[in-house]
C-alpha cells in the first residue's frame, strides 16, 4: 500500500516559530528519507493534494518554489 507523507512542525520546524524555524537543512533531511514535501496523486477517481504549510511566510527559496509549482 503506497504511503504519502507531509512533514510536520517537529520533522523541519515551522516559519512562526523563532526556536525551531523551517530552513534548507531541516527541509533536506526531510527529503532524503520522504519523497519530497509536496505531491499530487491521482487515485481512483480522487486528486490528493499534500503541501509543506509549514514554509507559508517562512521566506525561504522552498516556499517560493512550492507557491510557483515546482517539485522539490
Amino acid at each position: 500500500m503506497p504511503v504519502l507523507s507531509l512533514p510536520g512542525n517537529h520533522d523541519v520546524g515551522d516559519a512562526r516559530d523563532p526556536h525551531q524555524p523551517v530552513n534548507d537543512e531541516r527541509l533536506a533531511r526531510w527529503r532524503r528519507h520522504f519523497d519530497g514535501d509536496r505531491w499530487v496523486r491521482d487515485i481512483a477517481g480522487w486528486r490528493l493534494i499534500g503541501f509543506n504549510a509549514l514554509l507559508l511566510g517562512s521566506g525561504e527559496a522552498a516556499e517560493r518554489e512550492q507557491a510557483a509549482g515546482s517539485r522539490p
